[in-house]
């Protein structure tokens, strides 16, 4: 058998992967003080007649928290799978999960972007009801279910190989 090459591909995304990790959570962070603090202030009594109303703000902030954690998720499994790829052994059982917990991620962000939409739509009285479905992402979900199950059979066979004489 032969000894795996390192992949210099897979390692430059790797840090790349690490910065948008970085960006995302240094944005995410800003943007959670600084919507946290607006409903810090509104809830203490402060007024300054905005326009925006708190339960659009109070949405806005459980929205961006759900994703930028889910961004943070997804670039996680991203570098572990990155890893072993670098590593020149990327069918490892670790990585069919990996995949399929992103798609778990992804599935799940997009029904609370539309939970959100929804309940936005329902208390903002500024704000009309509208429960806008994009299929972009169900078809990545669908998509990383697949590429999961490649890689699980791909471990599998590699696994076979290796008993066969």
């Amino acid at each position: 058998m032969t000894k795996p090459q390192r992949n210099s591909v897979a390692a430059f995304l790797s840090v790349l992967m690490t910065i948008l990790m970085i960006a995302s959570g240094v944005v995410g962070l800003i943007f959670v003080l600084v919507t946290g603090g607006e409903l810090a202030r509104r809830y203490s009594g402060v007024s300054t007649g905005d326009t925006v109303s708190t339960p659009a703000i109070a949405t806005s902030l459980i929205g961006a928290v759900i994703l930028f954690g889910a961004i943070l998720f997804v670039c996680w499994q991203l570098k572990k799978i990155l890893a072993t790829l670098a590593a020149g052994d990327p069918f490892v059982p670790e990585n069919a999960g990996r995949l399929s917990a992103i798609a778990i991620a992804v599935a799940l962000t997009e029904i609370a972007r539309v939970a959100i939409g929804f309940v936005t739509g329902t208390l903002v009285k500024e704000a009309t009801l509208n429960l806008n479905i994009d299929v972009m992402p169900w078809i990545a979900v669908i998509a990383l279910f697949v590429l999961a199950q490649v890689f699980k059979e791909g471990t599998r066979l590699r696994n076979e190989e290796r008993f066969t004489v």
